[in-house]
């Protein structure tokens, strides 16, 4: 018997995404919160004036920790973190899913599949208003929570955070909707005026958009600096170039010759059936999608597993900083260096993500279609 079959015979409950998706990311969230924990118990330590911080693993773990040394007791604890992490993974799944595949990436950018199939943009108020707008309420949300996180270190008083959270952040996304939804509205008004077709249609075929209509302007304004920096990142890392003409040419006369999509339709089916068609014909090369399956999905929520450390860091900072004793320069940097160091970990992994989403995935789903037998 190979080791393959002695796996299978195991029939273990749990499989690698169990492991990748869900266990990695909730022990990667639980270690980074208590690497802020050991951080503020050595500065604690060093100097007296610090004030006390919120430290919830710690408060945890001295109610449960046992007395006396009981590797029964110790045991027990290990699997309720264990269970604490899975927990925790199928909760930021959830959130990097709906927040990253859903929102930004579906919404703001565009799923793969359409510019791997060099699909035509037929949609105009997604391609020129929706996708800008998410793009933009994406970018100016992280900038303005790191704004406000430096601005609390510089400013170091209590009040002062509580109006940048309560009073100016709220204000500055009410008037960025209001703007929005009233662009967006008389945009759509003027694109069911008849008299506006010509101009819609040029705007479907037109490259740059710059000074065609100032009706979409402001969302090509706001979204500029996004679409700067990922026109940079998708020219070195090769993820916006779609297939050789032969492939796209081949995979759509094989999916409307078992009539898998619809002629003139620019839909999900034409990332699904070529899926489906894969996992269904060919079980010798369908694993490796599942492996890329799995390591994307551990990158998103990674991502997301950082990105919420860095929120959970930036709050316990900014309550306290106000409080804190004159510190040396490395214990000021580590103390306050840390939410903005995982909020670089969390792009790197969404960035790694979004890469092996591309490149791999969806690009291996599409070669292994064109190898698959369809009869």
């Amino acid at each position: 018997m190979n080791e393959k079959d002695v796996i299978k015979s195991l029939n273990l409950p749990f499989t690698t995404y169990d492991f990748l998706g869900y266990l990695a990311p909730g022990f990667a969230l639980l270690t980074s919160i208590a690497a802020y924990e050991i951080n503020y118990v050595r500065l604690a330590q060093k100097y007296s004036a610090v004030p006390e911080m919120r430290r919830p693993l710690s408060t945890i773990f001295s109610l449960i920790k046992p007395e006396k040394e009981d590797w029964m007791m110790a045991a027990a604890l290990i699997l309720c973190a264990v269970g604490v992490a899975y927990i925790l993974g199928h909760v930021i799944s959830s959130v990097s899913s709906f927040f990253l595949d859903r929102i930004l990436l579906n919404r703001g950018y565009g799923y793969p599949y359409e510019n791997l199939l060099d699909l035509p943009k037929t949609d105009f108020r997604r391609e020129y208003i929706t996708k800008p707008y998410y793009r933009a309420a994406y970018l100016y949300f992280n900038i303005g929570l790191l704004g406000c996180y430096i601005s609390t270190i510089y400013l170091e008083r209590i009040d002062a955070v509580v109006v940048l959270f309560a009073v100016l952040i709220p204000l500055f996304f009410l008037f960025f909707y209001m703007i929005i939804i009233l662009k967006y509205k008389y945009c759509l008004s003027r694109r069911r005026n008849k008299k506006d077709k010509k101009l819609s249609e040029k705007f479907l075929t037109a490259a740059p958009l710059w000074g065609l209509c100032n009706d979409c302007h402001l969302f090509s304004s706001l979204s500029r600096p996004f679409d700067w920096g990922a026109e940079k990142m998708s020219h070195f890392l090769h993820t916006r170039e779609p297939l050789n003409q032969t492939s796209i040419a081949t995979i759509k006369e094989r999916l409307q010759e078992r009539n898998l999509i619809e002629e003139g339709t620019y839909d999900t089916n034409y990332f699904w059936m070529p899926y489906f068609t894969v996992l269904e014909h060919n079980e010798r090369l369908s694993p490796y999608i599942t492996n890329w399956l799995r390591l994307y999905s551990f990158n998103r929520n990674l991502s997301a597993s950082f990105y919420i450390v860095y929120i959970y860091g930036m709050i316990q900072i900014s309550t306290i900083v106000g409080e804190l004793p004159q510190m040396s320069a490395f214990d000021a940097s580590v103390l306050y260096g840390l939410p903005v160091f995982f909020l670089a970990l969390s792009a790197v992994s969404l960035l790694r993500y979004y890469y092996l989403f591309v490149c791999y995935y969806t690009k291996s789903v599409y070669r292994i279609f064109l190898l698959t037998p369809t009869s």
